[in-house]
């Protein structure tokens, strides 16, 4: 059996997307073709004992007894621990570097089914005119109400060029379509140059190049003029953590990235050490999507004083997942331990709070502004938006003190 470890499931049963399937993890498992057949005892036995030695909290008895894997899951009622099958892992590490065959949604479920809460642009999705607020009642004829996230997944993905047959309800009317499926990639990292001198990054995934792809847009935006940067974490749900690790090493150096706490220990892990470390002025941005390496790497700007964040409170997802092979190439992931901020900050079920809250349409206006936009077009009405902004004892860096000047000078 070989157990390898992730930190930060995100909660699917929240909010899933074709995306956000992500994880923050040591290592990779590698799962090889296999005929073997299985008893789903077996398994079931494997589960139980893994669940005795290695979950983050006494088990419940009761969940011990169960029968059946669904019976000891269920009776677990913890989302993010699930059993995946050899297809459901493979599809699972496939969204970690955002590179799958699909439809091209990003969705939440509900009660009814699947929310679709936005459409990829050039995506099947959009050539078969899904709209945000559709809600995926039955896809491929199964119904969709109340799937475990993985099986979710599953069943919207598929081969290339091969059709899903759709049932749809929007404004209360049920429609039927169907869509060809096709390879959806999404970058891990963009960049783009703002008022000659900011360089504005966005990261989608902590896919495992994401220290490669970060540092190539630094770069290339460093050559371009930058010397001010923000950083959008926004509907960010993750990836390994080696990559928030990395990312934070640019921000950072090796300060402490994040603690973990299982049932016997804490562990500090450091952010790793880059030989590029950038210094300059930095805004992170944020959302109630941002979760588990979003929040990591949050965490750890907001704690060492290193980033203003912008935005809404994060997700809260603070728990840490481990994968482990079971009979027949199967995987179980389970909730082994939970993660905190550098300075021992809780994250789950709570999230990590900006500095400035405000909402999604004004967050790069005031960034930009913040950082000192030259561009005259850059405007946001202060007096008539909604904001708070929290309030520590801590002595921030210069750049927090210029946003309070902002701020009052605007009011």
């Amino acid at each position: 059996m070989m157990k390898k470890h992730f930190v930060g499931i995100f909660n699917f049963q929240r909010l899933l997307t074709i995306k956000l399937l992500i994880v923050l993890t040591f290592t990779c498992i590698s799962l090889a073709a296999s005929t073997t057949t299985f008893a789903q005892a077996d398994v079931a036995d494997e589960i139980k004992t893994l669940l005795e030695n290695h979950y983050f909290e006494p088990v419940n008895p009761q969940v011990l007894e169960g029968d059946t894997i669904e019976e000891i899951l269920e009776r677990l009622d913890d989302p993010y621990t699930t059993y995946m099958t050899q297809k459901e892992y493979a599809n699972f590490q496939d969204s970690i570097d955002q590179s799958f065959y699909g439809i091209g949604i990003y969705f939440e479920m509900v009660t009814e089914g699947v929310l679709v809460t936005s459409v990829i642009a050039e995506s099947p999705a959009e050539e078969a005119e899904l709209l945000p607020s559709d809600v995926i009642i039955k896809a491929d004829g199964k119904d969709m109400s109340g799937l475990p996230n993985e099986k979710t997944i599953s069943i919207i993905r598929g081969p290339k060029n091969t059709v899903i047959p759709l049932e749809i309800k929007r404004n209360g009317e049920i429609i039927e379509t169907s869509v060809t499926r096709d390879e959806v990639n999404i970058s891990n990292v963009t960049g783009e140059l703002m008022d000659n001198d900011i360089g504005y990054i966005e990261i989608n995934s902590f896919g495992s190049e994401i220290g490669k792809l970060f540092e190539k847009e630094l770069e290339l935006l460093t050559e371009q003029g930058a010397d001010k940067w923000i950083i959008d974490l926004r509907n960010n749900s993750g990836g390994y953590l080696n990559g928030a690790r990395n990312i934070l090493g640019y921000l950072i150096q090796d300060e402490i990235a994040l603690i973990t706490e299982s049932k016997n220990k804490r562990v500090n892990f450091t952010a790793n050490e880059q030989d590029m470390v950038l210094d300059d002025p930095l805004i992170v941005l944020v959302n109630q999507y941002s979760a588990s390496a979003s929040e990591i790497v949050a965490a750890a700007l907001k704690d060492h004083e290193r980033a203003l964040l912008i935005g809404e409170t994060s997700y809260g997802k603070g728990t840490v997942q481990s994968l482990f092979n079971l009979t027949g190439d199967s995987v179980l992931k389970m909730t082994t331990r939970q993660f905190y901020s550098p300075s021992g900050e809780p994250i789950n079920d709570i999230g990590v709070s900006p500095h400035l809250k405000m909402n999604e349409e004004n967050m790069i206006s005031a960034a930009q502004l913040i950082l000192g936009s030259k561009d005259e077009s850059t405007e946001i009405e202060i007096n008539e938006m909604e904001h708070e902004i929290e309030h520590h004892k801590n002595r921030y860096f210069p750049l927090f003190q210029a946003l309070l000047r902002f701020l009052s000078l605007r009011q």
